[in-house]
């Protein structure tokens, strides 16, 4: 008799824990369909994209070869970290499983640059993970910021659509130096051969 009432007691604590267990999922089924799918798209992405950017700054600061491009990625990883923990956390209470890694749009631009160094790693790597993919990333953000459905994912979108701006503008100043600094170079080298062609003159 105690032995059958053992059993008893631990199929009735199994079929509980499965209980629970199930009703758990139901309420996270129910919480990922009460979601819009724009709003699971636009979160997909978003952190999709934003995995991509700390990769990718993590491989800057290896492979850069500019402090200026080194701090800059610094910065990328600091900020989409903190982007990327908040979205998981709303995505989360939400019920929507949200990637754990960058899409192959993403992994093709990574794979790109792992083979690259130096002030053509540099170049690349603004050019690729500062301009275009902030691009990209402010035309997803900005259409979430006005057309998001989820209040909270729309105030996250509204929120983080600032600092998307702000690592383009930082980008795209970096660009901007670079190819002045290399114009500067240029037509650094333009006086001293006309200057040395004037002295061959004079002096023949």
């Amino acid at each position: 008799m105690k032995i059958k009432s053992t059993a008893a007691i631990v199929f009735l604590a199994a079929i509980g824990a499965a209980s629970g267990y199930a009703t758990a999922q139901t309420a996270a089924n129910q919480k990922n369909a009460s979601v819009a799918s724009g709003d699971k798209q636009f979160m997909m992405k978003a952190a999709g994209g934003g995995i991509a950017e700390v990769e990718l700054g993590r491989l800057a600061l290896d492979k850069a070869s500019s402090p200026e491009v080194k701090r800059h990625a610094q910065h990328m990883i600091d900020d989409h970290t903190k982007a990327n923990d908040e979205l998981k956390g709303i995505a989360s209470s939400k019920g929507v499983a949200l990637p754990s890694g960058p899409d192959p749009k993403h992994q093709a631009v990574i794979d790109k640059l792992k083979g690259m160094s130096g002030a053509d790693f540099d170049k690349a790597y603004i050019r690729e993970a500062g301009i275009n993919a902030h691009k990209e990333m402010r035309t997803l953000f900005k259409s979430e910021s006005t057309k998001g459905e989820d209040p909270e994912v729309k105030a996250f979108a509204q929120k983080t659509l600032k600092v998307v701006e702000e690592h383009l503008n930082d980008s795209e100043k970096l660009a901007a130096a670079a190819g002045g600094s290399a114009s500067n170079q240029k037509r650094g080298s333009h006086p001293s051969t006309s200057s040395s062609a004037k002295h061959g003159k004079s002096s023949t």
